[in-house]
């Protein structure tokens, strides 16, 4: 009887320990491209907060055509931060313009689905004492 209760116990447990929000199971939820002879320019973002737009086209400096591209990506790190970047790559290279953290995500709540009287009993304390 011990080694049910102790199984069943360990395995709430694991159903409890599955991964959270995964980036596998991420959907896109905003999506646009326009591309012309002339340039292109994207944006998405997917529902884990991932979001980049980019922006490129030819700009001449003394009268030869560089290909010069912007944009810009946020994501949310491991720790919750949101991450966001800004870059640009011209005749000078690439760039960052700008890096910045946001706020903490907040952590979901723990809740324990298993009684005091429960995990008292086994860890040998019987239930009610």
């Amino acid at each position: 009887m011990l080694l049910r209760v102790l199984l069943i116990t360990v395995l709430i447990y694991l159903c409890q320990c599955r991964p959270l929000d995964s980036d596998a199971d991420a959907k896109i939820v905003k999506y646009e491209n326009d591309v012309r002879p002339d340039g292109y320019k994207f944006e998405y973002q997917d529902s884990n907060g991932l979001t980049r737009q980019e922006s490129g086209g030819f700009k001449t400096v003394n009268n030869e055509k560089i290909w010069v591209v912007s944009g810009a990506y946020s994501y949310i790190d491991p720790l919750g931060h949101l991450q966001h970047v800004e870059y640009i790559a011209d005749e000078k290279g690439y760039r960052m313009k700008k890096f910045s953290k946001g706020t903490v995500k907040p952590i979901p709540e723990f809740h324990s689905f298993i009684s005091s009287a429960a995990i008292a009993s086994l860890n040998g304390g019987g239930l009610g004492k």
